[in-house]
């Protein structure tokens, strides 16, 4: 059985998340901030924005948006 998640890297950098092949949300990488930690920022398809430390919580986050 293939996973029906996929996070697929595009050509500018960022990713698309994909469940069952329909499009959940675009995942982009912010620059280092104070702390000098990265920042993900997800952006969902029905428009719900998500701040996250790593790239596999931003894949949670847009995840747990979509309906």
């Amino acid at each position: 059985m293939n996973n029906p998640i996929e996070l697929v890297k595009n050509p500018d950098k960022t990713w698309t998340l994909y469940y069952f092949g329909q499009e959940v949300g675009y995942i982009s990488k912010r620059p280092k901030m104070q702390g000098n930690y990265d920042t993900y920022r997800g952006v969902s398809v029905h428009g719900a924005i998500v701040w996250t430390g790593s790239l596999e919580s931003a894949r949670s986050a847009l995840l747990a948006e979509y309906h």
